[in-house]
């Protein structure tokens, strides 16, 4: 079986149309840092949401998707497996013996 072909997140749209599609812009996957900075083993105010890491364009149709919950995004199942097996590996450890978030699962892969 061949690996799926990947196509990015600015090529969808709810239009079949060249002409009626919608400009690309930028949102942000995560806005509350509190939850995620203490899962991913972070001190309060570490995480920049700002970062390219919580960032993916789309055209503003898909946008307004997401930010309605019509639609999400979803990890591969393998990094699904990654991040329960992180998850796993913190779940009970104190904040300062939690691995980095990034440095077990590379953001190259995201």
């Amino acid at each position: 079986m061949s690996p799926p072909s990947l196509i990015t997140a600015e090529a969808l749209s709810t239009s079949p149309h060249v002409e009626n599609l919608q400009l690309v812009q930028t949102i942000h996957l995560f806005t509350d840092t509190l939850y995620y900075s203490y899962s991913w083993g972070l001190e309060k105010g570490q995480l920049d949401l700002s970062s390219k890491l919580n960032q993916v364009l789309v055209r503003a149709d898909v946008a307004q998707l997401l930010k309605n919950r019509e639609i999400m995004l979803i990890p591969t199942s393998e990094m699904l497996d990654k991040m329960v097996e992180y998850t796993n590996s913190v779940i009970f450890s104190k904040l300062d013996q939690r691995p980095r978030y990034l440095r077990s699962i590379s953001p190259r892969k995201l």
